[in-house]
């Protein structure tokens, strides 16, 4: 006797399993979790292309999981294992997806050396290093700005803070300087901002 193949079912099953393993790398992901998506169905690279009209094209890599799934496996089990796997691939990625920030901002010489630095000076120069939009009413726009960094690292950031607001002379200093970054990006954006408009 033939067991019947049923081909609807398991494309149904299917796209359940796959819709499972995508929600549990996304919530994974960490700060790429904010990050937009743009499917790509066909061809074999994509294209970044910055605000400030310059980009670079990079080949597709293949990010894949793998799980085993038993004849004696009940329900919970493979959705364990599936779970597992998401985590798995959210990891690859954010693997990857630091390498590619760090490969450009080194071309682009955007890094900065922070041994032997306070946090507070590496954090000033980060921050005039990166470029900051504009919102919709043209303020600059700091909701998409993120700090990524190891567990010591920021105890270090937050015990500095900490003595940053003890010391009313030192706070005032940085807020100044950090006043300062700020106006310079606003100013940035806003002249970005018009040189679109003149080209549009």
């Amino acid at each position: 006797m033939m067991l019947p193949d049923l081909p609807k079912l398991k494309q149904e099953l299917f796209e359940v399993q796959k819709a499972f393993v995508r929600d549990v790398r996304n919530q994974n992901l960490g700060v790429f979790s904010d990050c937009q998506v743009h499917p790509c169905f066909e061809g074999h690279s994509h294209s970044i292309l910055r605000a400030t009209g310059d980009g670079e094209t990079h080949d597709f890599e293949i990010i894949e999981g793998l799980i085993e799934v038993k004849l004696d496996d009940d329900l919970d089990a493979v959705f364990a294992k599936l779970a597992e796997m998401g985590a798995d691939i959210a990891d690859k990625m954010k693997v990857q997806s630091f390498k590619t920030i760090d490969e450009t901002m080194a071309r682009l010489g955007r890094t900065i050396n922070g041994k032997g630095k306070p946090w507070t000076e590496q954090f000033l120069e980060i921050l005039s290093n990166v470029m900051i939009p504009l919102n919709d009413d043209g303020k600059l726009d700091l909701s998409g700005l993120r700090i990524v960094a190891g567990p010591e690292i920021m105890q270090q950031a937050a015990r500095e803070m900490r003595n940053l607001e003890a010391d009313p002379a030192k706070n005032k200093a940085f807020d100044e300087r950090y006043q300062a970054i700020l106006a310079q990006k606003e100013e940035e954006a806003r002249a970005l901002e018009a040189n679109r408009k003149l080209v549009g």
